[in-house]
């Protein structure tokens, strides 16, 4: 069978063709499963080597291609036979060839591998390293700046709630019976305040309304408390009692007295009586008393039941 020069052109194409494709995908193959900086150094090995090898290829194909060429003029039957001969030594040497790169890129790939993942141990455990140490470090400037913040913090609080506190207490402090005064009671200690008990001159309190005095519109100042000044006598609602009724009347036969609410009648005598009489008429004057002892309690002051507490102020020191 002869072919002719246009047969042979395409099947070198195509042999070439399919060649390129295998070393492409060879490339391919190996350059996702490399880094990039070992696949950049196996590329331009690999493009190295394939280019003496091609280079060396093609001047045989090249050789060849010229035997037939020789052959064709001479005849087409020994031209056929050269060629089937040339190509199949171009196949066998092509085939032999691609095995051979495909091993050596296999190694390269393999090397490559174990070279990365060592490089990516290594990383590794430097970063461990390094965020092990950052993560202590941030930890302990974490931990400062909380306690920091937090002692910051609760001084502000504390000095805004003194100084609610001081505001408040200015204003009085009524201290209860069983009660510590706030000179006992370290958690009323203020610094740069003082406290005093206010004078009151031991009135009773009432609130306003009914029969109450009008408030008072005066004004303590702070010299008349550590004096301990009194300056309320004017608005005082003086001592005053409910009128106490009584009577002392003689019964219907005027034979003796009738006393009633805070009078008592009281025999002088068991048998004599002295006589006192209306319209002629005698009866017997009794000693006549007058006590409200026996109906209400007495005492040398008017009060209702009660306790005694004492009333400070916190005062600023000058």
């Amino acid at each position: 069978m002869a072919y002719t020069n246009e047969a042979l052109g395409k099947a070198l194409e195509d042999l070439t063709r399919a060649y390129d494709n295998f070393i492409k995908n060879a490339k391919d193959a190996a350059m996702e499963a490399m880094g990039d900086t070992v696949i950049d150094q196996i590329k331009q090995d690999a493009k190295d080597h394939i280019s003496a090898e091609l280079a060396a290829q093609k001047a045989a194909l090249e050789q060849a291609i010229e035997n037939a060429k020789a052959a064709i003029n001479n005849s087409s039957s020994q031209a056929h036979t050269a060629l089937q001969q040339a190509a199949a030594t171009a196949s066998g040497e092509l085939t032999s060839s691609a095995e051979a790169k495909k091993l050596e890129l296999t190694a390269l790939i393999q090397s490559a591998e174990q070279a990365l993942q060592g490089k990516v141990n290594e990383a590794k455990t430097y970063i461990d390293g390094q965020l092990s140490a950052a993560s202590q470090g941030l930890q302990e400037d974490i931990n400062t700046k909380v306690s920091a913040a937090v002692a910051t913090a609760e001084a502000t609080l504390l000095a805004k709630i003194n100084t609610k506190f001081i505001e408040y207490y200015k204003n009085g402090y009524i201290q209860m019976p069983g009660m510590p005064s706030p000179l006992e009671d370290a958690s009323l200690h203020f610094e740069g305040y003082s406290w005093h008990e206010v004078n009151y001159d031991g009135n009773f309190f009432r609130a306003k309304g009914r029969n109450a005095k009008v408030f008072s519109s005066k004004k303590l100042t702070i010299e008349q408390i550590k004096n301990g000044d009194y300056i309320f006598q004017d608005d005082e609602q003086g001592d005053a009692i409910r009128n106490i009724y009584g009577s002392v009347i003689p019964n219907a036969s005027l034979s003796y007295i009738e006393s009633s609410g805070v009078f008592t009648v009281k025999p002088l005598e068991k048998t004599t009586h002295a006589k006192w009489g209306w319209d002629g008429g005698q009866i017997p004057l009794d000693y006549l008393g007058f006590d409200l002892n026996g109906v209400v309690p007495t005492a040398e002051e008017n009060r209702s039941r009660n306790l005694t507490f004492t009333i400070w102020a916190l005062v600023k020191d000058k």
